[in-house]
């Protein structure tokens, strides 16, 4: 099972970019270019051979990056996962060998689920954290709420199908931990290398699954509107003021902004503060 500080590192991060490699020594730049654009997981697909390998040098060499091994689906590949240094696996479905191995294991799973049976086997070996998949081809948002309102205690993470447009409905929903896609580590980019179009992507992401929406503001003379509302990783062009922004979730983008290099106070709406500049950001009810 996942634990409090793993479910909250999902959690903050809102996004779980889905990463197929043929070279493993495209990951390390890759991630890079996540963390310059605000994501901190990366789960690296067991779709070619090169995962392992991939898996071994970001554990090794990217501390910031929280990552896991995808397209899981038998014990041996967990044993392979796991040895790399895979903090979680993520399944597409539920495979009975590798729940219970893990459980026994204490190896955090993720396993895919699609309809109610699928999430009663899960609950059944104490699993309450599970991929909702493939989302879109199962009926979207809408399947998940009727499904999930029987299931209190669960928490999903939808995948397949969710990008850009749709992000941001998914995460407004309560039950959703984060949501994985792969449109951000596409291929075409990562067979370019291209570091700018991956942190491009995984700004535009992040920027829609908070749901930032502009409230008010109160900027000295000058300052004109705050780079925050352009780029939320480049306020630097403002100073003195306040910015109220609203938010899916405040404590999500309490964990961005932290991230970011952001001061948070303690207050509630939270404030926070760079180059003088208080941005409250403030819920969807706020």
């Amino acid at each position: 099972m996942l634990t409090d500080g793993q479910i909250s590192r999902l959690f903050g991060c809102g996004l779980i970019p889905v990463i197929k490699l043929s070279d493993p020594g495209d990951s390390g730049w890759l991630c890079d270019a996540l963390l310059a654009g605000g994501v901190d997981v990366a789960e690296i697909t067991f779709r070619t051979d090169a995962a392992a390998a991939a898996i071994d040098y970001v554990s090794k060499n990217k501390p910031g990056i929280f990552v896991g091994a995808g397209t899981v689906t038998g014990v041996e590949t967990v044993k392979a996962a796991v040895g790399a240094g895979a903090k979680f696996v993520v399944c597409p479905g539920f495979n009975d060998k590798v729940a219970e191995y893990c459980v026994t294991n204490g190896i955090p799973v993720i396993p895919g689920v699609s309809s109610p049976s699928d999430i009663e086997r899960a609950l059944g070996f104490g699993l309450t954290v599970l991929k909702f998949f493939p989302a879109e081809a199962c009926g979207g948002l809408a399947a998940l709420k009727a499904i999930s309102a029987v299931y209190p205690n669960v928490r999903f993470i939808p995948t397949g199908g969710i990008d850009e447009s749709n992000i941001g409905e998914y995460l407004a929903f309560n039950r959703v931990l984060a949501c994985g896609g792969s449109w951000i580590v596409n291929e075409g980019a990562i067979r370019a290398k291209s570091a700018e179009e991956v942190t491009r992507l995984t700004r535009r992401a992040v920027k829609a699954l908070h749901g930032f929406r502009f409230v008010r503001m109160g900027v000295p003379p000058g300052n004109g509107v705050p780079a925050i509302m352009d780029d939320i990783f480049n306020s630097e062009s403002a100073s003195g003021g306040e910015v109220v922004l609203r938010v899916n979730s405040v404590p999500r983008a309490a964990s961005l902004l932290a991230r970011e290099g952001y001061d948070l106070e303690a207050d509630a709406p939270v404030l926070v503060l760079k180059n003088g500049l208080r941005i409250r950001i403030i819920g969807t009810g706020g």
